[in-house]
C-alpha cells in the first residue's frame, strides 16, 4: 500500500487504461467536490441508461496512513504535505461557497458541529455492537448467481 502508482503502472494516469478497455476514461481533481459530483452523475447516468462502465480517476492525496499504525512519513516525501493541505476539498468547497454567497460561517460551522456529532454517534454504537460471527466473515463478500439481484426500486430481476 505505499507503493507510488508510478511504481505500478506504465500509464500516467490510470483513466488512461479504460481506452484498452473500449470504454471511457475520466481524469478529475478529486479534491474538487462539484467536478467529483458532476462526473460521477454523468458515468451513473451513462451506465443506467445502457451506456455501460467507465473508468473514473480522481487525483487527490491520503493526508494519513492507511490505519492508525501507519506513519506515511516512511514512504512519502514530507514536502508534498502542505502543498496538499491547501487542497482540502472541505476546505475549498466551503470558500466556494462563501464565495459564492450560498451559506455564510454559521451555517458552515452549524452543519460540521452536526456531522460530527453524527459521526461520532454512529462510532459508538458501531464499537458497542457484538462482532460478527466467523462463520458469516464471507457471507455477501462473493457473487451467488442463485441469488436474485434486487434493483433500485427493491424487486428481484
Amino acid at each position: 500500500y505505499s507503493t507510488p502508482t508510478e511504481a505500478q503502472y506504465a500509464a500516467e494516469n490510470l483513466a488512461d487504461r479504460a481506452i484498452g478497455y473500449g470504454i471511457p476514461g475520466y481524469l478529475i481533481d478529486g479534491n474538487d467536490a462539484e467536478a467529483v459530483w458532476r462526473t460521477a452523475m454523468e458515468v451513473t447516468a451513462r451506465a443506467r441508461t445502457g451506456g455501460g462502465p467507465s473508468i473514473v480517476e480522481c487525483k487527490t492525496f491520503r493526508m494519513t496512513g492507511h490505519s492508525a499504525h501507519d506513519d506515511p512519513s516512511h514512504y512519502v516525501p514530507p514536502e508534498k504535505f502542505p502543498e496538499w493541505e491547501k487542497k482540502d476539498p472541505i476546505a475549498r468547497l466551503s470558500r466556494r461557497l462563501l464565495d459564492q454567497g450560498v451559506v455564510d460561517t454559521a451555517w458552515l460551522d452549524t452543519t460540521q458541529a452536526e456531522i460530527k456529532a453524527a459521526v461520532d454517534t454512529a462510532v459508538e454504537r458501531a464499537e458497542a455492537c457484538p462482532f460478527p460471527d466467523p462463520s458469516e466473515a464471507a457471507t455477501d463478500v462473493y457473487y451467488d448467481p442463485t441469488r436474485p439481484v434486487i434493483n433500485q426500486e427493491g424487486a428481484a430481476d
